[in-house]
């Protein structure tokens, strides 16, 4: 009967084996879905700073037109 038990162990050793390289492959595969997402959502967040800096350039453009009238209108008397 021990024999019987010795004899199993090598096969539960290669069931584990297979079972924990399943389960670091799906790690692995979760991981990359992981990683994929975040480049991603980095690229959004990189593309939405890119369109913030573009506006408040623009605004800021504006902003000194309009001070820039407003310094001529005064120093005209106006």
């Amino acid at each position: 009967m021990a024999q019987h038990g010795t004899s199993e162990v090598p096969v539960l050793d290669e069931a584990l084996a297979r079972r924990l390289d399943a389960h670091f492959e799906a790690l692995h595969v979760r991981l990359d879905a992981l990683d994929r997402r975040l480049d991603q959502r980095l690229s959004e967040v990189r593309a939405k700073q890119e369109e913030d800096l573009m506006l408040l350039k623009a605004m800021s453009c504006q902003l000194r037109g309009r001070v820039e009238r407003a310094e001529r209108r005064v120093s005209r008397g106006g």
